[in-house]
């Protein structure tokens, strides 16, 4: 794929997560959180493709290299915390910390992969930190976060 096709893929992947993530605000705002589920879940099988089946299953390393660009998996990362909050205003409460967890950890493999976008990527790391115990993240993605942490971003909470 050329440079500049790529970049027209990654604009219009882009500007779909960015109406999913719109439509999913809209629906929790009404309390229609059934429905902000069915759209997340949509929004998965577009951004994720054939991988929307398999990559959810596997861990997070490996998902990542499944999913491939590091633009679509900080866009899996934002979805998955978009996912989180839902399932907290439906009390599942350790369904979103599980959600949450997974969110962070594909943030990191995005930063990892060094996304088109680092400052988008080291924000959204910082949001999931900011709720999620490194003491919660696989051993590998510790010295990650902390190495953002040291790069100034917040510091995650406490357990």
């Amino acid at each position: 794929m050329s440079p500049s096709a790529r970049d027209d893929y990654l604009m219009r992947m882009i500007a779909e997560m960015v109406q999913a993530l719109m439509r999913v605000a809209g629906l929790k705002r009404e309390g229609k959180l059934d429905e902000a589920l069915d759209a997340l879940r949509d929004a998965y099988g577009e951004l994720l493709g054939p991988a929307a089946e398999l990559a959810p299953r596997l861990d997070p390393a490996t998902a990542a290299q499944v999913v491939g660009n590091a633009e679509r998996i900080r866009a899996w990362a934002q979805l998955l915390g978009e996912e989180a909050e839902v399932r907290r205003l439906r009390g599942e409460d350790s369904a979103a910390d599980a959600l949450r967890v997974r969110a962070l950890e594909l943030a990191l493999e995005a930063h990892l992969r060094r996304a088109g976008e680092p400052a988008r990527t080291h924000e959204l790391v910082a949001a999931l930190a900011a709720e999620v115990p490194e003491e919660r993240l696989a051993g590998a993605y510790r010295p990650v976060l902390r190495d953002l942490l040291a790069r100034g971003a917040p510091r995650p909470v406490e357990p």
